[in-house]
């Protein structure tokens, strides 16, 4: 339990620096873009992309060491196209579009999210366990 938490630590990390680099990059760029995220069978994947396009097979890379990390659809409440989650900033770093959490869990039910919490693009982090619900 003790390495799963550690793992899930780091995962956590992954998502809030993917998530924080996507908004910078909105800004920077002066375009929309989002960051995606999907369950993938070699675990959890990501892809950071300009909003107005689908992510390429090519885009999507996964979190560095964490197989047995997945994501936790009845507690994750980002927007969902098609087979991913995503948030989406404006060319300010403003959310457009739902905010939410994203939660990430072990087999242990241990639980770690990121929190998309205001439309501003303010971001936390949180965590839960198989009793509680992350937040």
């Amino acid at each position: 339990t003790f390495v799963q938490r550690q793992q899930l630590i780091q995962a956590q990390d992954q998502l809030y620096r993917v998530i924080w680099q996507t908004q910078q990059q909105a800004i920077a760029q002066r375009t929309p873009w989002q960051a995606s995220f999907r369950s993938a069978p070699a675990g959890v994947e990501w892809a950071r992309h300009p909003s107005h396009r689908v992510p390429s097979p090519s885009a999507w890379q996964s979190l560095q060491g964490h197989r047995q990390i997945s994501i936790d659809a009845g507690a994750s409440t980002l927007r969902q196209q098609a087979d991913h989650y995503a948030v989406q900033f404006d060319h300010q770093g403003y959310v457009s579009g739902q905010l939410g959490r994203l939660t990430l869990v072990t087999p242990a039910r241990l639980q770690r999210c990121v929190v998309v919490s205001t439309r501003l693009g303010a971001l936390r982090k949180g965590q839960g366990n198989a009793q509680r619900t992350c937040g």
